[in-house]
């Protein structure tokens, strides 16, 4: 029997069935792919729209500039920010707050919770 009589009696597209899987799964990829794409979109799209910083589920997003956190936050990562009760944050938790200024965020890793005459941090970068 001949090659081509095998392929003939198998049919069209049975002689290689990983094939198929591999389409499928090549296909699922693809879609949650774009679906991740299209998502981070509008969430970039709803940031520019109303003027602020991008929110994902209730966290504001913000990109980290300076190294005072490395290595655990590295120049150049993205920080997920909720809004807490200043009364929650413990010493070791890491805050954005705005600075002195007024005209910036910091993020930086809390080293003591101060209580007189009214709740204050004391910060400070991990590689400082």
């Amino acid at each position: 029997m001949s090659v081509a009589a095998a392929e003939d009696r198998q049919g069209p597209g049975r002689g290689l069935p990983w094939k198929t899987g591999i389409r499928i799964a090549t296909g699922i990829i693809f879609f949650c792919a774009l679906a991740l794409v299209l998502v981070l979109v509008f969430f970039v799209v709803q940031s520019r729209v109303t003027g602020g910083p991008p929110q994902v589920f209730g966290h504001q997003v913000y990109l980290v500039l300076s190294g005072s956190m490395t290595p655990a936050i590295p120049v150049g990562s993205a920080v997920a920010v909720k809004p807490v009760a200043p009364e929650t944050v413990a010493a070791g938790d890491i805050i954005t707050y705005r600075s002195s200024d007024g005209d910036s965020l910091v993020t930086h890793r809390a080293v003591g919770v101060n209580t007189e005459g009214g709740l204050s941090f004391t910060t400070k970068g991990d590689a400082n």
